[in-house]
């Protein structure tokens, strides 16, 4: 601290000191030394006399550096230093990764006006969605994931040998040949693979969709549009129904594409099922009979 002696005013009084006893201010004031028409400040208790106004000043400066210097770099490590961490900030951008089934997705933004369903559990904890009956028809019924339809009553109908999708798992079809060889209008249950889950059911429908495109269509696709985007329920659980129209030219003037419908089931505790209908553009009999069979949809508790 500064030493006993006469200084400016701290109360800002022109031409007048006031006299610092070594620790605090004195009631003792005293005209400015050298002043004109003024006598120099009185010795101070016990101590000289007053000093000249230029080192009284930088006496004072002093006095606010160090007070300075104690407040910033004293009491901050008398309190335990400063909470939190400065560090450079990362400027760069996000690297968005395409959707891999085999790791658990980031969940995306939700897109629906329909409230998200409860969050399902990790994926190492839910249940796989398949069916307690290993093969894919019992009693007139097609079963895959939770789900079963009834089998198409027409000979043209028979068991598939679902071709591996790579969003789902205990997949089970039934086909029609449309062209020999060419072309097929299909039925497929499936339940979704744990890993392959999103938290809101109509972005699940519509990455099944990509995710199958090119499994469905290996080459031609010329255009496609969407019929069908909507909330629904199957047995009283929230479901999504989307409807796909496919266009293609590579398969012949007969074959102009698809019709697709994609119904994802969420079952409320982790597992979700699919259905996929599929009937090729103007076909009004293959399409009467996947659009009866996907009403006929029940869910296998």
């Amino acid at each position: 601290m500064a030493q006993a002696g006469w200084f400016p005013d701290p109360d800002g009084t022109p031409g007048r000191l006031r006299y610092w006893d070594g620790s605090a201010w004195t009631q003792h004031v005293s005209p400015l030394s050298g002043a004109p028409g003024q006598q120099p400040g009185p010795a101070g208790p016990g101590g000289d006399r007053g000093r000249s106004s230029r080192t009284a000043l930088l006496v004072a400066g002093a006095l606010v550096l160090a007070l300075i210097l104690l407040v910033v770099f004293v009491v901050p490590r008398l309190w335990g230093g400063v909470t939190g961490s400065w560090g450079p900030v990362d400027s760069s951008s996000p690297t968005i990764s395409s959707w891999d089934e085999r790791a658990t997705p980031t969940p995306p933004t939700p897109t629906s006006t329909r409230p998200p369903t409860s969050p399902p559990p990790s994926s190492a904890s839910r249940p796989m969605p398949c069916p307690t009956d290993s093969r894919p028809v019992v009693n007139g019924r097609l079963y895959g994931g939770r789900l079963s339809v009834p089998v198409i009553p027409d000979s043209r109908w028979g068991e598939e040998g679902v071709r591996v999708l790579p969003w789902a798992v205990c997949a089970n079809g039934i086909e029609a040949v449309i062209k020999p060889d060419t072309w097929i209008s299909e039925v497929v249950l499936a339940g979704v693979q744990p890993a392959a889950m999103t938290d809101d059911l109509q972005t699940q429908a519509k990455r099944i969709y990509d995710d199958s495109e090119e499994p469905f269509y290996a080459r031609g696709i010329t255009g496609r549009k969407v019929l069908l985007d909507q909330a629904t329920t199957v047995d009283g659980l929230d479901a999504w129904h989307l409807r796909m129209e496919v266009r293609v030219t590579e398969y012949g003037p007969d074959i102009p594409g698809d019709i697709l419908d994609l119904v994802v089931v969420d079952h409320g505790d982790g597992v979700r099922s699919v259905l996929i209908t599929v009937a090729t553009i103007g076909d009004e009999r293959t399409q009467a009979q996947v659009d009866t069979c996907r009403k006929a949809l029940r869910v296998e508790r």
